[in-house]
């Protein structure tokens, strides 16, 4: 099974006329690696791919790619939590958790 460059890609309406402005829209990518959202159009003239996650990014997280390699969003996340939930772990066990234990 192919999954599609564009799966999970969004819609952009933003409707301004009534303030004097335009209507403007776009489909929208998501940047893997800093999650920026991007016009469709904006990503194929300054956007980049990452081919370790396959997913589109953004023009300065592509270009950051030769230096820092695949730094995808996620798994900062899932990298910031274990930190704490261990440090949580660790006061714990040593006594100097603050918080009530029931």
């Amino acid at each position: 099974m192919v999954r599609s460059l564009y799966n999970g890609m969004g819609w952009l309406l933003a409707d301004d006329r009534c303030s004097g402005g335009e209507r403007d829209e776009a489909d929208m990518l998501g940047c893997s690696h800093c999650q920026r959202l991007m016009k469709k159009g904006d990503w194929k003239n300054d956007g980049g791919f990452c081919h370790s996650c396959d997913a589109p990014v953004c023009g300065p997280c592509a270009d950051r790619i030769p230096k820092f390699g695949c730094e995808v969003f996620m798994r900062k996340l899932e990298g910031e939590m274990e930190r704490e939930y261990r440090a949580r772990q660790n006061a714990m066990l040593l006594g100097l958790d603050q918080t009530e234990r029931t």
